[in-house]
């Protein structure tokens, strides 16, 4: 009890009523054998005793806490990481089967990182992938979700996201981000790829997969653009508009 959730106030609980227990015990005579001690003795061990150990649980459990954010989330940028996104895509695909709900998939890459880092150094580099976060995280929803996937590449999920949003949305969302690289001192574009998904598809790979071979598509084309596309292409039953 004490180390699960709410562990530090239920552990407090415990700890005083193991405490007030022997004073009760005394108060009224119970034990069979006389004692000297005054009767708060008993409970003041007791108190001591449990207290050391709640503190001790707690700890570890805040500790527990810690380590599970920090498996989820990408220590450079402070974002989720591949990890994190897997976990948030494969529960939006079995909701997307269950409600026939909409959503997309965009993967952004950063148009020749590797100089940044060759000409600038890492931190450098480092500096550009938060300032993109910051940026990007500024310009989402509140239910969309960013992770770092890999070196330079980001990954955005956007539940209830249907096809006539995304054209607009990515777009103001690219010259968004870009303007801030800009003002940072900063020359990098990004190329993306972003799929509209009016079905799930198999998996959160596969998924990953389409958004991935049309943001390479798109860096095969010209850099600095987006990508769109739509699947599958064949009609799917009517969906609601998210409200």
């Amino acid at each position: 009890v004490v180390a699960g959730p709410g562990g530090g106030r239920a552990g407090t609980r415990v700890t005083a009523l193991r405490a007030a227990a022997p004073i009760f015990v005394d108060l009224n005579g119970v034990q069979g054998t006389p004692d000297a001690r005054p009767p708060w003795w008993s409970g003041g061990i007791h108190l001591i005793f449990y207290g050391v150990v709640v503190c001790l649980l707690a700890t570890r459990r805040q500790e527990m806490e810690r380590e599970e954010a920090n498996a989820r989330t990408d220590p450079v940028t402070s974002a989720g990481n591949r990890r994190a996104f897997f976990e948030h895509l494969t529960a939006e695909l079995d909701r997307a089967r269950r409600y026939h709900t909409p959503f997309a998939l965009a993967l952004f890459d950063l148009d020749d990182f590797k100089s940044v880092n060759d000409y600038w150094g890492h931190d450098a580099g480092d500096r550009l992938l938060r300032i993109i976060v910051d940026a990007l995280s500024a310009n989402l929803r509140a239910a969309d979700r960013l992770a770092r996937i890999g070196g330079d590449e980001f990954a955005i999920l956007l539940p209830q996201t249907t096809e006539r949003d995304l054209e607009p949305m990515f777009e103001k969302l690219r010259l968004e981000v870009e303007k801030t690289v800009r003002g940072e001192g900063y020359t990098t574009t990004f190329s993306c790829g972003v799929v509209g998904f009016r079905a799930a598809p198999e998996s959160a790979s596969a998924a990953l997969r389409l958004a991935d071979d049309l943001m390479y598509e798109q860096k095969r084309a010209g850099k600095g653009l987006i990508r769109l596309q739509r699947w599958p292409v064949e009609t799917m039953p009517a969906i609601a508009e998210p409200t």
